[in-house]
């Protein structure tokens, strides 16, 4: 999957071909499609969706339909030094 792939917003994009994989505001890690690499887009979105979203059925009991919607539908793209992840709605338009 290459960064030109429509999936992606357009601001990611942009931010993919003009500085790459790497740490952005000292604290999160921009995650970049490269099939073969440990730190791509891939294989953290992997680990993001196994750990967070395989199971949203677990979810409905605690929060409104549409939040639970929202989940099914976003992407990881970065996580911080602390665990935080950033998602896109795929939504919302690239």
């Amino acid at each position: 999957m290459s960064v030109d792939t429509p999936k992606f917003p357009r601001s990611y994009r942009l931010f993919a071909q003009r500085y790459g994989w790497g740490r952005t505001l000292g604290n999160f890690l921009i995650y970049l499609p490269a099939d073969a690499a440990c730190d791509s887009w891939q294989q953290m979105r992997e680990a993001v969706k196994s750990a967070y979203l395989d199971d949203l059925a677990d979810y409905a009991d605690y929060y409104p339909d549409d939040i639970v919607q929202l989940m099914a539908r976003t992407e990881p793209f970065a996580r911080s030094e602390s665990g935080f992840f950033l998602f896109w709605d795929t939504a919302s338009g690239a």
